[in-house]
């Protein structure tokens, strides 16, 4: 990392009980994300205390267009063998509302994923309150986000 990359890291501080509540969790953790690995893989472990490589199979990043990569980066989870089953139901968190809306057109996605906007992430109020007429998406707050994964 350059000192410049250093500088931004240091001012990156983790959501109110992020750290601890993917600390306790057992679920696998998955991230799908439109940054670059690197940075991502970074920012995980100097923030989130994650050990999450770069070339992870756990890390999905580099999805750009975000509604159409991330739509089949979650194809590609719901195959791996710990999510896999018919029966087990997959959680996806996203702070942008378009992308959420993309998965939900997907038959075999919506049937698989509850998808949740984050109502701590970059969205605005306007998409706040669109989001609670969506049906099948739920606006979820910090501490139902943290309580999910405990």
């Amino acid at each position: 990392m350059n000192s410049r990359t250093e500088s931004w890291m240091a001012l990156q501080v983790p959501y109110a009980g992020v750290v601890e509540a993917l600390g306790a969790t057992r679920s696998p953790i998955y991230i799908a994300s439109s940054k670059a690995a690197h940075r991502v893989s970074a920012l995980s472990s100097a923030v989130l205390g994650l050990d999450l490589p770069s070339d992870s199979p756990k890390l999905f990043a580099s999805l750009l267009p975000p509604e159409e990569k991330k739509v089949e980066a979650l194809g590609v989870i719901a195959q791996q063998p710990c999510c896999s089953s018919p029966e087990t139901r997959l959680h996806f968190v996203d702070d942008r509302l378009d992308t959420l809306l993309a998965v939900r057109e997907v038959p075999e996605l919506a049937a698989r994923w509850n998808l949740y906007l984050a109502d701590w992430g970059y969205n605005t109020a306007e998409e706040r309150a669109a989001a609670a007429r969506e049906p099948g998406i739920k606006l979820l707050g910090l501490g139902e986000f943290n309580a999910m994964l405990v």
